[in-house]
């Protein structure tokens, strides 16, 4: 209740720069100097699955033709690999699990593509909630005060 900016520990040098500056922002004292909740979100998925080349200091915003052909690039992925591979899931058997849990446990574990079904959902949850602007501003914070 009584910290100041100043107390929070520094985070270890081999977490990534982005992270180390995210967490310090969203631990500020004053709520109103904080990043809003789902451009941190944002910041977070984007370190994840965005373009290397978008994420460098020093270069400019991508613009939103952009941002939106990689967003339908990634909505495409998602659906056609997860769709696929979703029909080629084997039913494991466990006493005590229910159908549905021997499901979920099989998908957790398996590979859809390149990517593990945990992946997907993560993928899917992002882009049901992605908002242009909040990608923009997401992508802002990463090249002009991540790095600051």
């Amino acid at each position: 209740m009584n910290y100041k900016d100043e107390d929070i520990p520094e985070l270890p040098d081999d977490i990534p720069v982005v992270i180390r500056t995210l967490v310090k922002n969203i631990l500020k004292r004053n709520p109103n100097k904080r990043l809003d909740p789902e451009v941190a979100a944002n910041v977070c998925q984007l370190l994840l699955w965005a373009p290397s080349s978008w994420l460098k200091p020093g270069i400019k915003v991508p613009t939103s033709a952009e941002i939106l052909q990689w967003l339908l690039s990634l909505t495409t992925k998602i659906l056609c690999e997860g769709r696929i591979n979703n029909k080629t899931f084997s039913p494991v058997s466990h006493a005590s699990k229910s159908d549905s849990e021997n499901d979920t446990m099989e998908r957790s574990t398996q590979r859809m593509g390149r990517r593990t079904y945990p992946e997907y959902l993560l993928i899917s949850s992002f882009l049901c909630r992605a908002k242009l602007y909040n990608i923009r501003a997401a992508l802002s914070w990463i090249l002009n005060d991540a790095y600051a």
